[in-house]
């Protein structure tokens, strides 16, 4: 594993299967996966929303979904039907 995110700096475990057993012809051994993918921001910025064309419903977007996401990483839980997700005309957090 060391040599693979040596080779790969940008590179993180998402998995690591270790066992004991055959697998495809080798009588023990296992697994990991790796990726280069970046993880899923935690906020987002007015430039990350492209559903919609109004500064004011990209505004209302983005303090939705960080205000949803800050609340889940503090470990609060939303009360309402909200999920994050802006709709127009729609009451949020």
């Amino acid at each position: 594993v060391g040599e693979l995110l040596a080779q790969s700096p940008d590179a993180s475990v998402l998995s690591d299967f270790r066992f004991n057993g055959s697998v495809l012809g080798k009588e023990s051994g296992g697994y990991i996966v790796v990726t280069n993918e970046k993880p899923k921001p935690k906020r987002i910025g007015i430039d990350d929303v492209i559903e919609f064309p109004r500064l004011n419903d990209k505004k209302a977007a983005v303090g939705e979904y960080n205000a949803h996401q800050l609340m889940l990483e503090k470990g609060y839980k939303p009360l309402g039907n909200t999920n994050g997700k802006y709709e127009p005309g729609q009451t949020g957090i």
